[in-house]
């Protein structure tokens, strides 16, 4: 049997099914408006966890390097953006002051 790959858009996806930021529920929402990642009560065995954890983080290892296990401890995350590619200066209708030229999002 192969391994099986998770792409960072399952793995985002299940991060944001744990608990949607700031959402008060009840040990999930952090002080600082994100959620906790509490892989720690799992219902995978160990392996399958670590297993998946390898295949979906490449900072999986990086983390257990200086003492974060997943595994073993939860993990406060919050939504940032990855990059900034630039951008454009646009009004509230996403006109430009490029005759003819619209802005749209992602």
């Amino acid at each position: 049997m192969g391994k099986e790959k998770y792409s960072s858009g399952a793995f985002r996806r299940g991060m944001n099914s744990c608990a949607p930021c700031g959402s008060g529920e009840a040990g999930t929402a952090s002080p600082h408006g994100g959620f906790y990642v509490d892989l720690t009560q799992s219902r995978y065995p160990r392996e399958v966890l670590t297993e998946r954890l390898e295949s979906w983080l490449h900072q999986f290892s990086n983390l257990k390097q200086v003492g974060i296990d997943l595994r073993d401890h939860k993990l406060e995350m919050a939504p940032a953006a990855h990059y900034c590619l630039g951008g454009i200066k646009i009004d509230e209708f996403g006109g430009t002051d490029i005759e003819g030229l619209f802005a749209a999002g992602k």
